[in-house]
């Protein structure tokens, strides 16, 4: 959303004597009063500045409520061309022309109603802006009115502090703002009446985003969708929504941060402290916590799931298991594009109806079957592939450890076992890598792993590390064979 102007309004002017004093002697720009009431004069580029006289709201034109104690300053081509028109005008002059320390003139003047209008001809002289006053302009002033500008490093600090941000996205999304948008209601009022919540607490809400481009302000109260806001519509493609949703299970987990001082100092997650048992329980024992999580699961294998696929030679496989697999999203892609595979998942018993449904909709033909399971448990034994893909990073090293122990029991001694994460320090985006990171110290109880690190799960559950193939997701592929095949 582009920056409004900075605008010093004065009530009761005298509309003729403040457009004779601004734009016939100081040369600024004449611009459209508000629906026809009142004066406006433009004046600056950095940022844009006017100056707005309107009669008063109470007794009208001429009445003013004078003498203003503001001071407005502007640069000018020729102080003293300005100073010669405003004698001749019968002006008020309160000083100069007198000569500054940058060798420029200073000329200060009084307007009708009582504001000082400080006018500052810069070092070098005259003559860049041609006769006409004003011409000359080229922002603010000097350095005691100019606004202050913010070294990068202190703004960089103030977009990273920002926490009003996330949680105000949050809440829109919660009350279905952007899909009542897409329907057609863009009123404040009416939004709220629809949400059933405080009218003029939405409407700042919505003023704030969209300040920051998530909504557009298209008039008095009034709001509408702009391409970020779209992508948080339910039924977008992106799938962003349940991201946000305060209702679902990332925000659950996003709450987890307010203390992560406690992780910090301890080395252990806040979740259960913060919940009274853990994530995993939770999604136990509530069913809409375990369908949100599904699907936010889902949505993001729904882009990763083919660069997965595609990174690895299945032509030699003939069953794979999934072993925490979730909703079937990433199994499912793996069988479409491979017709002679067969596939097994494994997770929650909660979860695998949904695979089923998953694998239905593919069109696999009976070649995905489920294991209402856990991993800790014993796993479908005989396959030549166990896919291991975003687990072991919600989990601490023992039981990464187990659930690997798992995969060395049941692989035969020509297979092979994938690990999917991504890896620290492995390349590709370290910063998601780093962020899911923090996520795991201060949810689950997990973390991301180098290389060396994996290499010792794996030697501890049974198994050696064989290769190491990232891809573009900004996961990798880390081929485990049982440590008894030599």
């Amino acid at each position: 959303m582009a920056d409004n102007a900075l605008t010093t309004v004065v009530y009761g002017g005298d509309l003729a004597a403040a457009r004779a004093f601004y734009v016939d002697l100081l040369g600024f720009a004449p611009l459209d009063g508000p629906n026809g009431a009142g004066v406006r004069f433009g004046y600056g580029a950095a940022p844009r500045r006017e100056v707005l006289v309107v009669p008063h709201p109470a007794v009208g034109n001429g009445a003013g409520d004078g003498p203003h104690r503001l001071r407005l300053t502007a640069r000018v081509s020729d102080v003293d061309g300005v100073h010669r028109r405003a004698r001749a005008a019968g002006a008020a002059v309160l000083t100069g022309p007198a000569g500054t320390a940058d060798g420029g003139r200073l000329l200060r003047l009084r307007d009708p109603h009582g504001v000082t209008v400080e006018l500052i001809e810069p070092g070098g002289g005259a003559g860049a802006g041609g006769d006409r006053p004003g011409l000359g302009y080229q922002g603010t002033s000097d350095a005691a009115t100019a606004p202050p500008q913010l070294p990068d490093a202190l703004l960089a600090l103030r977009t990273l502090m920002n926490s009003t941000t996330p949680w105000a996205l949050r809440v829109a999304v919660t009350l279905r703002i952007p899909d009542l948008m897409l329907a057609g209601v863009t009123g404040a009022a009416e939004l709220a009446e629809r949400t059933g919540v405080d009218a003029q607490a939405l409407e700042r809400l919505l003023r704030y985003l969209a300040h920051k481009d998530v909504f557009a302000m298209t008039g008095p109260g009034t709001f509408d969708l702009t391409p970020i806001s779209r992508l948080l519509t339910a039924d977008h493609p992106a799938g962003m929504a349940g991201w946000l949703d305060l209702h679902g299970a990332a925000a659950r987990w996003s709450r987890t941060y307010v203390d992560m001082l406690s992780a910090i100092q301890t080395g252990r997650p806040v979740y259960e402290r913060m919940y009274g048992q853990s994530f995993w329980a939770d999604l136990a024992q509530f069913p809409a916590l375990s369908e949100s999580f599904d699907t936010l699961m889902a949505q993001q294998s729904r882009w990763s799931a083919p660069l997965i696929e595609a990174a690895y030679d299945w032509s030699e496989v003939h069953h794979v298991v999934d072993v925490g697999g979730g909703s079937g999203t990433l199994l499912a892609t793996i069988l479409t594009a491979n017709e002679h595979l067969r596939g097994t998942l494994v997770d929650r018993p909660a979860t695998v109806d949904a695979a089923l449904a998953a694998f239905a909709a593919a069109g696999l033909d009976g070649r995905g079957e489920v294991h209402g399971g856990s991993f800790f448990d014993g796993l479908p034994a005989g396959a030549d592939v166990y896919l291991v893909a975003n687990v072991l990073h919600d989990w601490g090293d023992r039981e990464s450890v187990e659930i690997l122990r798992r995969c060395a029991e049941a692989v035969p001694a020509h297979g092979r076992v994938v690990i999917v994460e991504g890896i620290v320090g492995g390349g590709g985006d370290q910063s998601f890598v780093t962020e899911l990171d923090l996520l795991m110290l201060v949810a689950f109880g997990g973390k991301e792993r180098t290389i060396e690190q994996f290499t010792a799960l794996a030697g501890e559950a049974g198994l050696r590390l064989a290769s190491v193939h990232p891809t573009a997701s900004g996961m990798s592929l880390i081929q485990c064979v049982p440590a008894r095949a030599r």
